[in-house]
């Protein structure tokens, strides 16, 4: 979704080979404007992203809650819904995705969103 001036952060692009996975992760997203979240229950079964959603939560405290930006892409099934993804849910307005409706418009919300100043919180759909 690179779009304009936006440029996103693909760890197969970016990341630096030989290189351990956090020192990756923690290494681009101190280089990001804002850190995108995109929440699906493969996203919560994944131990790797419980690990960066614990990490934009400590960014959050930072900078606020627009540091980031949560994208619903399918809603989370309660069995893989954890504690950490709730609270974030519950604290962060999210975009909600739904193929085939409203679709042009989600993602010029996104763009929007992403080019907002981090003292504007982004806007829920």
């Amino acid at each position: 979704m690179e779009h304009e001036q936006i440029k996103l952060c693909v760890h197969h692009r970016e990341f630096d080979p030989g290189v351990p996975i956090t020192e990756n992760i923690d290494k681009y997203m101190n280089k990001s404007w804002k850190v995108v979240i995109i929440m699906s229950n493969d996203f919560a079964r994944s131990d790797w992203c419980q690990w960066e959603c614990d990490y934009v939560q400590e960014r959050r405290r930072r900078q606020g809650k627009d540091a980031c930006v949560l994208m619903m892409l399918k809603a989370i099934d309660a069995y893989h819904m954890t504690s950490g993804i709730r609270s974030l849910l519950h604290t962060t307005p999210y975009l909600r995705y739904k193929k085939g409706i409203g679709e042009a418009l989600f993602w010029q919300a996104v763009v929007n969103t992403l080019r907002r100043p981090l003292s504007v919180p982004p806007m829920a759909i």
